[in-house]
């Protein structure tokens, strides 16, 4: 669940681009044909999948997910990207939060489950997986949460990212019911500007709604593809069908950014990205 992009990693090897491509697509039909046979299968590709032929040749259905991305640049320019409205309210949350990076695993997954519960929300991912998983991220030195404090030092509001060589992901966040608009907002500016302080790209991790959507817009950000490809025996569609199972909820691919308990206001200006 916390595996937004996966796909195979495969070296093209030496040549022209057209042998290269073969080459590709003859390593990535192999790996497919050793796949377990199994009632439905699903993936989203990771930014590096440039397209997926090997997968329809094999019989896959292929799909597109967007995502947003942030290139790397000096905090004024990234600044000057930003929509007017996110602008302010960044600003306005600066005056309300302090924000750090004190916050560890144990403490982030305290306070997403805490807000669940305030909020009547079931987990949806097992948090303790989800502590283990960010535990370990820290400990690689390729995760890191950060937390908007109120006056008086309590954690109203905390995001979590992780990184690889070249990208950094918005992968979790959370906050308080009172904590009101722009404490996100504030988070993910920090973290976009902690990304680009280190040269990596910061990825939204998804599109979903359109609250989502124009809340990302704000950063100034660039859309970005994504493939997926799916295959499904008929018997498995005919018996999803039946019972009603494809609704929202059920599809893991209908809604990236939506996945991890994403909520907004009526007012899809006042969106404040937790999720």
């Amino acid at each position: 669940m916390l595996t937004h992009f996966l796909g195979p990693a495969v070296h093209s090897g030496s040549g022209s681009p057209n042998t290269q491509l073969l080459h590709r697509i003859a390593i990535t039909r192999d790996l497919v044909r050793r796949l377990p046979k199994i009632a439905s299968f699903g993936q989203r590709m990771h930014r590096g999948v440039k397209d997926v032929i090997a997968f329809q040749m094999e019989g896959f259905e292929p799909s597109v997910q967007f995502t947003y991305e942030l290139e790397p640049a000096p905090p004024d320019v990234l600044w000057r990207q930003m929509r007017d409205k996110t602008r302010n309210v960044a600003r306005k949350a600066q005056n309300i939060y302090t924000v750090d990076d004190t916050i560890d695993a144990e403490e982030f997954i305290w306070l997403y489950r805490q807000n669940l519960l305030a909020r009547s929300w079931d987990e949806i991912i097992d948090l303790d997986i989800a502590k283990q998983l960010l535990i370990a991220c820290c400990s690689r030195g390729c995760g890191q949460g950060l937390v908007a404090r109120n006056g008086e030092g309590i954690a109203k509001a905390a995001i979590f990212c992780v990184w690889d060589r070249s990208v950094c992901y918005y992968l979790l966040s959370t906050r308080t019911p009172d904590s009101g608009n722009g404490a996100i907002t504030l988070l993910l500016w920090s973290a976009i500007r902690n990304a680009a302080a280190t040269g990596l790209v910061f990825d939204f991790y998804g599109l979903g709604n359109r609250g989502a959507v124009k809340f990302y817009t704000g950063f100034g950000a660039e859309i970005r593809p994504r493939y997926i490809i799916s295959q499904s025996t008929l018997s498995f569609r005919l018996l999803r069908e039946a019972r009603g199972l494809f609704r929202k909820s059920d599809n893991p691919f209908f809604e990236m950014s939506g996945g991890l308990h994403s909520f907004w206001a009526k007012d899809s200006e006042k969106y404040d990205g937790a999720r």
